[in-house]
């Protein structure tokens, strides 16, 4: 009977304590959150990109020369000979050709050379007879006022004169004199002409028709030549004028 009583007296107890109020709950204690530490991010790099191998160019090995045996053949050795000395042939002297039909001749127009002819007429001939083969119809020749009429006015050494004229007649050749050089007494250009002009006239007289052509004075436009001084062509001309009346 009392086990009965005590059962019905736990089970009320329990009933009561189901019924009352709940006890507070604990406030669980907050719980630090630990933060997790932000790692650095690193920045990329740029690796630069490995460098290219430069193609070397390949050398190819010149081809080998490749000997090829030739197979010796037998030579006939040379005989030795014994120069024989020979006589040098020695040519004989002959004349130089002479040119056929005669010497060269050259007609139209006339051609001429200047000669000196005035100091060996030896060497006057030679040259007159060289002029006349090379086909020259002229010649001209220096006649000196100063070298014919030097010692004084109508005083005339014709002498060397004479013998260029009859040379140059002997070869062939047509003569044009050139006179120039006044004598000291005559005095210089333009101050002589009428001394000039007497020897000119007596110059002509004496060769008349063996004297082809006669020039008067030599290079004018230098003062040299003109009393040293300034050429005057006026002054020629008179001289000119004067003589050839």
């Amino acid at each position: 009977m009392m086990s009965k009583k005590f059962a019905w007296l736990l089970a009320a107890a329990l009933a009561l304590s189901a019924c009352g109020p709940a006890a507070p709950a604990a406030t669980p204690t907050p719980t630090k959150t630990l933060t997790p530490a932000v790692q650095p991010t690193e920045a990329p790099i740029d690796t630069p990109a490995p460098p290219t191998d430069t193609p070397v160019p390949t050398i190819e090995e010149p081809p080998t020369a490749t000997a090829t045996a030739i197979p010796a053949t037998d030579t006939p050795a040379a005989e030795a000979t014994q120069p024989v000395a020979t006589d040098t042939p020695v040519a004989a002297a002959t004349n130089p050709p002479q040119p056929s039909g005669g010497f060269a001749s050259m007609r139209s127009p006339d051609f001429g050379a200047q000669a000196f002819l005035w100091w060996r007429g030896e060497i006057a001939d030679r040259d007159l007879t060289l002029m006349k083969n090379s086909g020259f119809q002229w010649v001209k020749q220096w006649f000196a006022w100063d070298d014919i009429e030097a010692a004084g006015k109508g005083q005339y050494d014709w002498s060397i004169p004479d013998r260029i004229v009859q040379q140059t007649e002997e070869h062939g050749l047509k003569l044009l004199v050139r006179v120039d050089r006044e004598p000291a007494w005559a005095g210089p250009p333009p101050q002589n002409t009428q001394h000039l002009v007497d020897f000119l006239n007596a110059l002509a007289t004496r060769y008349k028709g063996r004297i082809d052509a006669i020039q008067i004075w030599n290079e004018p436009n230098l003062a040299r030549e003109w009393g040293n001084q300034p050429p005057n062509p006026a002054q020629y001309a008179q001289m000119l004028r004067a003589s050839y009346q």
